[in-house]
């Protein structure tokens, strides 16, 4: 019987878990252990739980990626649907942090709630095809949506929160880790778990 851990990455035995992406279900991948944390602090513990044991890493918010980037064979998922909150909202400059899970509805209808008084922000593209999609995974891939004209999803980053290989948090930005920030937009989660 699969089991699924929820919270902080735990020690106790599971029984391994066969996994698939939503769209082509093409890649079936049997992995040790699904986690879905709550809390950056939950991150940070299943990835420094994970490289105590030796366990391979492996990031989903929605299971949308058709090229099996969200698994890892054998390996740990931790799945981010879990981390959802609109965490700041500036609305004199119209910038939102929001956590990685969130979907691009979530954060369109977040947004509208939070400004209940005013022309709102909102967005101004996504991926194309389907809504279920997470902002973590968006920055993963780089997204880009139909809008000719318009710059991948890297030209509208201001900054991020990613958890790396050592379980610390950093904050990247153009200025801040900007080597990190270059190389994590667009880098399906090899080089941390972005957070928010």
């Amino acid at each position: 019987m699969p089991v699924a851990i929820h919270g902080a990455a735990q020690d106790a035995p599971v029984t391994a878990m066969l996994l698939n992406d939503v769209h082509s279900r093409l890649n079936p991948t049997e992995v040790r252990a699904l986690l879905k944390p709550n809390s950056t602090a939950d991150v940070q513990q299943a990835i420094r739980d994970a490289a105590r044991r030796g366990d391979r890493v492996a990031i989903c918010g929605r299971r949308h990626a058709m090229g099996g980037q969200q698994f890892a064979a054998g390996g740990t998922v931790l799945d981010m649907s879990g981390l959802k909150r609109v965490l700041a909202l500036d609305i004199a400059r119209g910038l939102v942090e929001v956590e990685a899970g969130a979907t691009w509805p979530e954060l369109i209808a977040a947004l509208a709630a939070l400004q209940p008084e005013h022309r709102p922000w909102s967005i101004i593209q996504k991926q194309t095809g389907a809504d279920d999609l997470s902002l973590g995974g968006a920055l993963a891939a780089n997204i880009h949506g139909r809008g000719l004209t318009l710059k991948p999803l890297i030209a509208d980053l201001e900054s991020f929160r990613l958890v790396d290989a050592a379980g610390e948090l950093r904050n990247c930005s153009r200025s801040e880790n900007a080597e990190l920030f270059r190389l994590a937009v667009g880098g399906y989660g090899l080089f941390g778990t972005v957070v928010s």
